[in-house]
């Protein structure tokens, strides 16, 4: 082989290394998820799993709302959906409207969590 032909091998070699990574020097085809993506798929899993069960639950327990506790679960699993709603705002990548997001986020959620205690009383 030459030595042309060798430079040239490397030099396709290394284009090609560098049109799989990206800025960050990742391969994008890796399986390294991005932290936003996982907030949004734990805040659909939370949000799917506590709707089926609540709809679930006060459709097979007859008079759930006159037990105390189906009560109490119920406004549990609001609750844990409720808090979940921060998720998407954490998922922002653009910090100034990351920390706007949090702040009107956190005011709606905290209306949503204590809501339900005043209702108990």
């Amino acid at each position: 082989m030459s030595e042309e032909k060798f430079n040239a091998v490397i030099a396709n070699q290394s284009g090609t290394m560098e049109a799989d990574t990206n800025s960050n020097g990742r391969n994008p085809k890796s399986r390294s998820y991005d932290v936003s993506s996982v907030l949004l798929i734990v805040f659909v899993g939370i949000t799917f799993i506590t709707n089926v069960s609540i709809a679930v639950t006060q459709s097979l327990v007859d008079k759930w709302y006159s037990k105390t506790t189906m009560v109490v679960i119920l406004i549990s699993l609001q609750m844990i959906r409720n808090v979940s709603y921060i998720l998407p705002a954490l998922a922002i990548k653009n910090k100034t409207l990351k920390i706007i997001a949090v702040i009107i986020t956190s005011i709606m959620v905290l209306y949503l969590v204590i809501s339900p205690i005043f209702k108990l009383s």
